[in-house]
């Protein structure tokens, strides 16, 4: 698992979460919207990991979690950026790119589930 680039896509990007977040004193005091953003980050990247571990059917299970949390995620992104004024626009791109990847994978499991 650890292995799929999409997995260490999700890392880095929770990375990146914890960077804004360190950097950013107005959202960080924010402790709402900081504990969620946290958490919809991690729950990417952690669905991911733990999906990997079970059977196909499982893991698009997981797939569909972590691609809607990629989602709760540039929404917040969205939402620091109108609110507090700061730029999140690459880290939003990011999170829908890193969507398109999780829904791209769960075609090709489809695919391997119905065959």
């Amino acid at each position: 698992m650890y292995e799929l680039q999409i997995y260490r896509h999700a890392q880095k990007l929770v990375k990146d979460v914890y960077i804004l977040l360190a950097n950013e004193s107005r959202v960080k005091n924010d402790y709402a919207v900081a504990d969620q953003l946290r958490r919809a980050a991690l729950s990417v990247m952690l669905n991911l990991a733990e999906g990997s571990a079970l059977p196909a059917k499982w893991f698009n299970k997981y797939l569909f979690i972590a691609n809607a949390s990629a989602h709760e995620v540039y929404a917040l992104l969205q939402m620091i950026e109108e609110i507090f004024k700061i730029d999140t626009q690459e880290l939003q791109r990011e999170y829908l790119y890193l969507g398109k990847r999780i829904t791209s994978l769960r075609k090709v499991l489809m695919k391997k589930i119905n065959h």
